[in-house]
């Protein structure tokens, strides 16, 4: 969700154009299938995490060619805008950090979150995590070796990439691992409808560089396209609670063009998919003044200067508890102490988290009580050194708030993720609604819904992209034969 080294996600975007346009490392290739017909064995439509774990994964297991189609003038999706936090269930390795953890215990956590979860597809995912998190290390990816309790999660389950990029490093990596194979990528290229059948869909590509269409022919289509936060429309017919006026975490100050459009639905829909959970929408207090990836050195105070909320409950239960208050907005605070994420330097910058030398300069700046701000975060800090519940049930704390300079910044919820969308089953295979599977169409990513139920743990995001992703490809290739 952050710039690299303080760079704007402006100028990021700007510098990957570039990149793409000289014919560097995210040049789009030729678009031409070595097949005497001119079908694709594999065409995988979208190019965050799911998307190139479906195209690297069926090279892999045998596809002759891969085509990866992109909307936007850069690769990555939303996965190139996100901090990078990835969960998994690694049982060796976590009690090698005193982490005990298993698959039943992140169905639980996973039960306990989002209530109506697809279990079986819980499981899967799960289970697989840990070979499929060894598989992008196989890819290139290199992760930092701290394991850490997310943003969202119940326990230390998640990794994420070495570097200060967050997960855009998984692109680049991911990306200079898809061309070594031969797959081919194409930017600018909207997929606008799919006909057909497997063996020979009919895909119309609008090419957004010349504006004009053309059509392509694969034997087997993954549809990686992302979910539809971006959809107003959509979003508000299944969920209109949330005001029309919520920002995107994708596109937080409305510069952008956030591509979470819901594309691959409706592509998915011209051939009877069934769509699922569609009213299952995450709310996120990410992109104003939080600058922590983990859980634990942060405190949420209200107008007043008083806390509201554990902060380390799930997503959903501190979006229902910003949504009750009578301005809707929060300050986070956290103090010199802390290891800010890797978007903390670019919202500096930009003035959206803010720096005092006291409890006193803080409380001015913010516009609120001293002496109840100090009251907050003494009561805070008693609780945190006593590791004792607090009024709230917090029980979780890696230190005290006291140390200056702290930092602080305001923060509103923002539409994060659908968690509705296309329903698959744990081969990934797109199903209509009568349960049937739509023979050589998948789904992988956001675009695929109704498994976490109301809301997810933290890092499962990503999880369920290299999951499903790598599912898909495999499926898709092992078909075409």
């Amino acid at each position: 969700m952050s710039p690299a080294h303080g760079m704007s996600r402006r100028a990021w975007l700007q510098a990957l154009a570039a990149i793409a346009a000289a014919g560097g490392p995210l040049a789009a290739g030729p678009a031409r299938a070595d097949d005497p017909e001119g079908i694709w064995d594999v065409v995988v439509v979208g190019s965050g995490m799911a998307g190139h774990c479906a195209a690297i994964s069926a090279r892999l297991e045998g596809a002759r060619s891969v085509l990866m189609l992109e909307k936007a003038p850069v690769i990555g999706g939303h996965t190139a805008m996100a901090s990078g936090s990835l969960a998994f269930v690694d049982p060796p390795r976590q009690a090698a950090q005193g982490i005990v953890d298993s698959v039943e215990k992140f169905t639980a956590d996973a039960r306990a979150v989002g209530n109506d979860i697809d279990e079986p597809l819980v499981r899967l995912i799960a289970g697989r995590s840990a070979g499929d998190v060894s598989w992008l290390v196989r890819q290139g990816v290199r992760f930092s070796p701290t394991i850490f309790r997310a943003f969202g999660n119940l326990q230390k389950r998640c990794v994420t990439a070495f570097g200060n990029m967050g997960a855009r490093r998984y692109i680049l990596d991911l990306h200079a691992r898809s061309r070594s194979l031969g797959v081919e990528s194409r930017l600018l290229s909207r997929v606008t409808s799919i006909r057909g059948e497997a063996g020979d869909f009919l895909l119309e590509v609008q090419d957004l560089r010349r504006m004009a269409g053309e059509a392509l022919r694969a034997r087997r289509v993954v549809l990686a396209t992302g979910g539809f936060t971006a959809n107003l429309a959509l979003r508000m017919y299944f969920h209109p609670e949330p005001t029309h006026d919520l920002p995107t975490t994708a596109n937080p100050h409305g510069v952008l063009d956030d591509p979470a459009t819901g594309d691959g639905l409706y592509l998915a829909r011209e051939l009877g998919a069934a769509w699922v959970d569609m009213d299952k929408i995450v709310l996120l207090s990410y992109w104003g003044g939080r600058m922590l990836d983990y859980i634990g050195g942060e405190v949420y105070v209200n107008a007043e200067g008083e806390r509201f909320v554990d902060e380390t409950a799930s997503t959903g239960d501190i979006a229902r508890a910003i949504a009750r208050l009578p301005e809707r907005v929060m300050y986070v605070i956290t103090d010199a102490q802390s290891i800010k994420g890797v978007n903390a330097g670019a919202k500096l910058t930009a003035g959206n988290i803010h720096r005092a030398d006291s409890i006193e300069e803080m409380a001015r700046d913010m516009g609120v009580s001293s002496m109840a701000l100090r009251r907050t975060l003494e009561r805070f800090n008693e609780a945190a050194r006593s590791g004792s519940p607090d009024e709230f049930g917090r029980t979780a704390y890696t230190q005290t708030i006291e140390k200056p300079p702290f930092y602080w910044g305001r923060e509103q919820l923002m539409m994060h993720s659908t968690l509705g969308g296309l329903h698959i089953d744990a081969r990934a295979r797109v199903l209509r609604a009568d349960g049937s599977a739509i023979d050589g169409l998948y789904a992988a990513g956001e675009t695929a819904g109704g498994i976490w139920g109301s809301d997810r743990l933290g890092g499962t995001g990503l999880l369920q992209c290299l999951v499903m992703g790598r599912i898909a490809g495999a499926e898709a290739a092992r078909r075409v034969g």
